[in-house]
């Protein structure tokens, strides 16, 4: 083998040793993102978990004086709402209903069947509820009414007492009245009552029964708590008279089967400063 070629050789030997020793390494790669589940979704009944109150409800009885005008299917269903989960309790003065809501579009709900549903939608920190019927062709639609956050459930035994507290409480002067009285009787905001011999305590009904829906009830109660004398009772201004009523045959006159008759009783309330 000549000198020369043994020399190329050496050479291009040198340079492949060279070129393996300083090579650039292949850039890594960035490891492919593995595929996970996707998250599950926020509950859409977490914004409405609670208890809501009807705005109206007891507001307008307590300013108006009367039970009975503000009835409505709002507060005889549906004064408070309570929801648990994707469950909604509907509940007023007269009784308890509970369904499942379904979510809709964001923050709307809906609870009831095909005949009758009710709707709902947050806006505001308002919870709007309203009422749709369907019967055959004709389709009625509710206002929407407005509801708030509340820490409890205000029972019918809870508006009994604000109406004591805040309508009935203080010193009336005897108008007129059928049962033995007193020139100045008093009505006290826990229902004692002085000056109605006999009489212990009075009663204010703010849960009324379908079956015999007497507006504005009332009663005397003696010392065992038993009813002495009923009564529907009406505000006028300062004047509280308690009405008699007989039972009728539901119809057009009376949708709820009661007729209001002659006051038995008229008491005028004093003012404040006049009852101290």
């Amino acid at each position: 083998m000549s000198a020369r070629f043994l020399a190329a050789l050496l050479s291009g030997a040198t340079m492949l040793a060279t070129s393996g020793c300083h090579s650039t390494p292949d850039t890594p790669r960035e490891p492919a993102a593995a595929t996970l589940p996707p998250a599950p979704s926020a509950n859409p009944f977490g914004p409405v978990q609670g208890i809501w109150q009807l705005d109206y409800y007891p507001d307008s009885l307590l300013l108006e004086k009367d039970v009975y005008a503000y009835s409505k299917w709002n507060s005889a269903y549906a004064a408070t709402l309570r929801f648990i989960g994707d469950s909604c309790a509907m509940s007023g003065w007269h009784e308890e209903f509970g369904y499942r809501a379904r979510p809709r579009a964001t923050g709307e709900y809906r609870l009831g069947g095909d005949g009758q549903f009710w709707d709902l939608k947050l806006q505001n920190n308002r919870l709007l509820f309203r009422e749709t019927l369907i019967s055959g062709n004709e389709t009625t639609v509710s206002p929407w009414y407005p509801y708030h956050r509340v820490k409890e459930v205000l029972t019918p035994k809870m508006v009994e007492k604000q109406l004591a507290q805040r309508v009935f409480a203080g010193r009336y002067r005897r108008l007129h009245s059928e049962r033995p009285a007193d020139s100045i009787i008093t009505l006290g905001p826990d229902f004692r009552v002085r000056g109605l011999p006999g009489v212990s305590s009075y009663h204010v009904i703010a849960a009324m029964d379908w079956d015999f829906l007497l507006p504005n009830g009332f009663s005397w109660r003696d010392a065992r708590g038993k009813d002495l004398g009923e009564y529907s009772f009406a505000f006028s201004g300062d004047t509280l008279r308690l009405h008699g009523y007989e039972s009728r045959p539901e119809d057009d006159r009376f949708p709820s089967g009661v007729e209001i008759t002659a006051p038995k009783a008229t008491f005028l309330k004093l003012p404040a400063r006049a009852a101290q």
